[in-house]
């Protein structure tokens, strides 16, 4: 039994644990178990299960892990996937990171950057999906469980930020008319209604501006100025100084507020549209997977299965032009395989009784029989998916950079436009001249290379 006496605040759970076969398993994880602080075991093997009571203050959840996982038995987790807005931000991913790690049970949790997803390992019987779901929403995440070989949300970034362009771009081209036409005296009157200047303008601040504000506000709340915060601190700035001419019949910047989202609108479409090539290669290399093969049964007769259900051992059939959907060895045919999108080699390669074949390459012209191997995320073909993956959530040396000068570089200008305000306010009394001069001052940042084209490149 436990080396110390379990108080009334003790944690019960129950872990479902492979690679026992016999009483002296149950013994061994028994034993082991018990010899730490403050915990009860007992394990099932006709279940494979082992229900475990434990004191929180004396043992943690992954050490209890650790021990089973030391004796040469494994503690069965499933790997799951979210889709998250956001990612592109340090902050906000080590946030994420944060509220999935504090849900108990969830182990090596990663994100990718570029294709927005957040992947972790659940142990099963102590976290689910719903928890780390709850747990990334309170954090501030607009959050989506991601289905078994769904693609990632490029595709739809990409028509996102280009709609959210063209609305801008729509709801602009009036302002910028109105502009032209106070300036040059062009045009028909109601060019210059500075009411109308000030909907359109409005529609465009709140519209498809508004991503900005509400992304400037996520990273305000976790401490983290970026160049978010300084295009919607700009734009509002010479938004609001607008609306107040406006009352007292003053110059209007309108045209400065909507210019500014458009031009930056811009970039972060041409952003979308690099990150989606980017990914199109996961999507190529997800597709040579086939949702479906045929499995032997105990009665000798050929079913068809989901591949997500075939499991090592298992006898498959494929057809002469289907793809491996499994890493194999051939027990019954002989034919050829086409291996170029593993190997490169154009040519087929013979296939006999022993020989093995990998999930994504394609049977030539005779059906083959092999035994499943590797199922899942152990095949190659998934193998290489997590390493192109993982090859483009590594930043570039320049993007690092840049996220390092952006941290300092944002709350520079914000500081060098509140100085601008103060000192010519006090200097000459004319407090909207102030405020103009420290708006020209955020707004001539916004649209810099620095936010435009550094993520992109």
């Amino acid at each position: 039994m436990a080396t110390r006496p379990i108080d009334s605040q003790g944690q019960s759970i129950n872990l479902d644990i492979g690679g026992m076969t016999c009483a002296t398993c149950v013994n061994s994880i028994e034993k082991a178990l018990h010899k730490l602080d403050g915990v009860d075991a007992h394990v099932n093997l006709a279940l494979e299960r082992a229900s475990i009571t434990f004191d929180p203050s004396l043992v943690t959840m992954p050490h209890l892990v650790e021990t089973i996982t030391e004796l040469g038995y494994t503690v069965r987790k499933d790997h799951m996937s979210w889709v998250l807005s956001g990612m592109d931000e340090e902050p906000l991913r080590k946030r994420a990171m944060e509220a999935a790690l504090s849900v108990a049970g969830v182990e090596n949790v990663q994100i990718n950057a570029v294709t927005g997803i957040l992947s972790a390992d659940l142990i099963r019987g102590v976290a689910d999906s719903g928890k780390l779901t709850d747990a990334l929403q309170k954090a501030g995440f607009t959050v989506k469980l991601k289905k078994s070989n769904e693609l990632g949300p490029r595709s739809h970034e990409m028509a996102s930020a280009r709609n959210r362009l063209l609305l801008s771009v729509i709801l602009t081209l009036p302002v910028w008319a109105g502009m032209i036409h106070m300036l040059f005296d062009t045009g028909p009157a109601w060019l210059g209604n500075g009411i109308m200047l000030g909907v359109f303008a409005t529609l465009v601040e709140w519209g498809p501006g508004w991503g900005f504000i509400r992304r400037a506000w996520m990273n305000i709340r976790h401490r983290n100025a970026n160049m978010d915060v300084l295009v919607a601190s700009g734009t509002l700035a010479a938004w609001g100084l607008s609306l107040y001419d406006l009352t007292v019949h003053g110059p209007l910047y309108f045209d400065s507020s909507a210019t500014v989202i458009t031009l930056v609108l811009v970039g972060k479409y041409l952003e979308a549209v690099a990150k989606g090539r980017t990914s199109q290669a996961i999507s190529e290399l997800l597709s040579l997977r086939p949702q479906e093969t045929r499995r032997l049964n105990a009665r000798g007769e050929w079913d068809r299965v989901l591949i997500d259900a075939v499991q090592p051992g298992d006898i498959l059939q494929v057809l002469a032009g289907e793809r491996f959907g499994v890493d194999g060895i051939v027990v019954a045919g002989a034919g050829s395989a086409d291996e170029s999108m593993l190997t490169g080699e154009p040519l087929p390669r013979d296939k006999t009784v022993g020989d093995r074949v990998t999930a994504g390459t394609l049977n030539g012209t005779s059906t083959l029989e092999i035994r499943a191997e590797r199922v899942g995320r152990d095949t190659t073909l998934a193998q290489i998916v997590r390493t192109v993956e993982e090859a483009q959530a590594t930043k570039a040396p320049v993007q690092r950079y840049a996220d390092i000068i952006a941290n300092i570089f944002v709350p520079v200008v914000i500081a060098i436009a509140l100085i601008s305000f103060a000192s010519w306010g006090l200097a000459t009394g004319h407090w909207r001249f102030a405020a103009l001069d420290a708006v020209a001052v955020l707004v001539v940042a916004c649209p810099c290379a620095l936010g435009l084209a550094t993520p992109t490149a």
